[in-house]
């Protein structure tokens, strides 16, 4: 997959967020990130809406 034909669902941001997500998916979603606004905004906000609070 590539980063154009692909998003980042709410859940999948949300096991980014709290690491359940494999390292190997993890990886991917980061390249991912580094290209798409949308989704590094997803994972931002699943990372805010954690556990570990505002980072």
């Amino acid at each position: 997959m590539t980063h154009a034909r692909w998003h980042a669902t709410d859940t999948l941001a949300a096991r980014y967020a709290d690491g359940t997500l494999p390292e190997s998916d993890a990886w991917s979603l980061e390249k991912h990130l580094e290209h798409c606004t949308s989704c590094a905004t997803r994972v931002s906000h699943a990372v805010r809406a954690g556990t570990a609070g505002a980072v």
